[in-house]
């Protein structure tokens, strides 16, 4: 179909090239949040004089801005480098069973408009994604966003996606979407757009990751509770996802031949998420285990699965590892894809 904001004029399309060290200088903002430019020289190694003229091109390119210093406590006022919020924009999206949670965030990641829509498991992808698309123009064209700015448009879904073509997996959370081509028809409304398709498990792990009770490790196991039990690893700062995308499957709740579901118990759920935790402790070793997803777990169970840890997995895998609920809930998965997204839109073009 036509895109009716496509403008005739030449513009830039995701991902956008930066040398090296400018795409340094914007991760750490990505991962850190507003920073001053003598932090930004120490987290990368570069001395004060090239950070200032690094920053000053990315200022110069409309990416970054100087704003305020938040922790400003008399003296001279300093300035922080933030990201301009006009730069760009990212359409973030957390396709559910039985709903469409749509979001627009700035480049600075505020929010400029969510909504939760209702949808049906049985509503087809194309439907659904008319849905979304339609929903998301409407807003551009109110706000007066061109869709040359959408630089970013990431989806979850509650099931496995191929790492590499984005394609999900047939699922019986969301029939009719396996194979389906979600980049393709994506593509045709956002063409600027840099597209990311990820499973929720592993949005949600980010999340925490960047948003969360994991900001500033590099290694966790992340296990989403709801349905079925998925698990997603993070290992040295980035999503492991297994040659297929298959990665943290522990338990899927099967039907019988009339339609009818096993039902998770939490002495089920504490049972099977404490021996699958247990293996992966002493596999991979990681510094955080959160327990998250819509299972409105409480700390009975957070304690339940403590205790099933230490008498499953080594003693030096545990000796300084936490064990915790993940404080952003559901939040995660669009948050988690929110920032994947915005990862994304840059690469190093030296």
């Amino acid at each position: 179909m036509k895109n009716p904001f496509e403008s005739s004029r030449v513009t830039s399309v995701a991902p956008l090239p930066l040398t090296n060290a400018k795409f340094q200088a914007v991760q750490m903002l990505r991962v850190h949040g507003q920073l001053s430019r003598t932090h930004i020289a120490e987290l990368i190694g570069y001395s004060p004089s090239k950070i200032t003229g690094i920053v000053n091109e990315l200022m110069d390119a409309g990416i970054v801005e100087e704003r305020e210093d938040s922790s400003y406590t008399g003296g001279r006022r300093a300035k922080d480098i933030s990201f301009n919020p006009t730069f760009g924009y990212i359409v973030a999206v957390v396709i559910g069973i039985n709903t469409l949670d749509v979001a627009l965030i700035d480049f600075a990641e505020k929010t400029r408009v969510r909504r939760l829509i209702p949808i049906y498991g049985k509503d087809e992808p194309d439907a659904v994604l008319h849905t979304l698309t339609k929903f998301i123009t409407e807003r551009l064209k109110k706000f007066d966003i061109s869709i040359e700015k959408v630089y970013g448009v990431g989806i979850t879904l509650s099931c496995a996606i191929h790492p590499i073509s984005g394609v999900p997996y047939n699922s019986s959370d969301l029939p009719g979407w396996g194979g389906f081509q979600i980049d393709s028809l994506l593509r045709e409304v956002f063409p600027y757009a840099v597209i990311v398709i990820e499973r929720d498990t592993n949005a949600m792990a980010f999340g925490e990751l960047r948003k969360g009770a994991a900001k500033g490790l590099m290694n966790i196991v992340y296990i989403n509770i709801g349905r079925s039990l998925d698990a997603s690893l993070i290992i040295d700062g980035t999503i492991y996802r297994g040659a297929n995308g298959r990665t943290g499957e522990i338990y899927r709740i099967h039907t019988d031949q009339n339609g009818m579901s096993d039902v998770l118990s939490t002495e089920s759920i504490t049972n099977h998420a404490g021996k699958a935790i247990a293996t992966l402790v002493n596999i991979v070793d990681p510094q955080m285990i959160l327990l998250g997803g819509d299972a409105g777990l409480g700390h009975e169970f957070l304690a339940d699965v403590r205790r099933s840890i230490l008498g499953l997995s080594q003693s030096s895998a545990t000796q300084h590892l936490q064990v915790d609920l993940a404080p952003l809930g559901i939040e995660a998965s669009l948050l988690g894809i929110m920032a994947l997204t915005a990862e994304k839109i840059f690469t190093i073009s030296d």
